[in-house]
């Protein structure tokens, strides 16, 4: 009877080390695919600024040369952005990009569900 509750014992034991070792490795891989999605879109967003920001200078450079201006290319496409920038500020006051980024994680995390099923 002492070895069978022994027995018991070691078994139990053995499964809390088990469940316990898949916890971490579900853990990891949680962490993993987080670090690998905000590495891709670091890197994606660094390409995007680099490409918007020759873009602007190239399009600020043309009207430049369509207004025979030195500068005013470059305050138009100023402009455009400040004003980008105000409706964003407004937006993120009034909570709807707040809610759209929720939603939008949400959303990830739901396909991230179902991959796994």
């Amino acid at each position: 009877m002492a070895s069978s509750v022994g027995d018991i014992v070691e078994k139990i034991t053995e499964y809390i080390q088990i469940k316990t070792e898949l916890i971490k490795l579900k853990v990891i891989g949680y962490v993993s695919k987080i670090v690998a999605t905000v590495l891709g879109l670091a890197f994606i967003s660094v390409i995007a600024f680099l490409f918007v920001f020759f873009l602007s200078l190239g399009l600020g450079s043309y009207m430049n040369s369509l207004l025979e201006s030195e500068f005013l290319g470059h305050l138009i496409v100023a402009g455009f952005y400040l004003l980008l920038i105000i409706i964003i500020f407004l937006l993120v006051k009034t909570g709807k990009v707040k809610s759209w980024l929720e939603n939008l994680i949400l959303k990830i995390a739901e396909q991230e569900d179902e991959q796994e099923d």
